[in-house]
């Protein structure tokens, strides 16, 4: 059965280092898995990046994450997703293509790799549902 995994934290609870090394692992013990989240759409074009742009941002790994669980196995998306509401556009995606999907909530600190500033860090952790 197909799988969607949803991890999801505030900045700096390991979602990329996670979904990274759980996309490596699938892929190399033969099933078909990718792996999306935020940052990868500025990585495709930094000057994408304003803040302003966040609802284009998400609906692209939205976009993706349905374009991808028609072609693999396990498509994994590591997220904020600071609602549980954000999680339901997943899970939806999940039902409408049949597949199974798993939510991931991360705790931890392990300091933040994506240049996140503090101020929007604190913001996350008391917002995160």
């Amino acid at each position: 059965m197909k799988k969607i995994i949803i991890i999801r934290g505030i900045p700096g609870a390991g979602k990329t280092t996670l979904a990274t090394r759980l996309e490596g692992e699938l892929n190399g013990m033969g099933i078909s898995c990718v792996h999306h989240e935020a940052d990868q759409y500025f990585a495709e074009d930094p000057r994408r990046y304003l803040p302003t742009k966040a609802g284009a941002v998400y609906d692209w790994v939205i976009g993706k994450t349905r374009e991808s669980i028609q072609h693999f196995d396990v498509v994994i998306v590591s997220n904020m997703n600071i609602h549980v509401y954000d999680v339901y556009k997943y899970v939806a995606i999940a039902d409408e293509s049949r597949a199974e999907n798993i939510v991931f909530r991360l705790d931890s600190d392990y300091g933040n790799v994506h240049g996140v500033k503090p101020s929007v860090i604190k913001s996350s952790k008391s917002d995160f549902e």
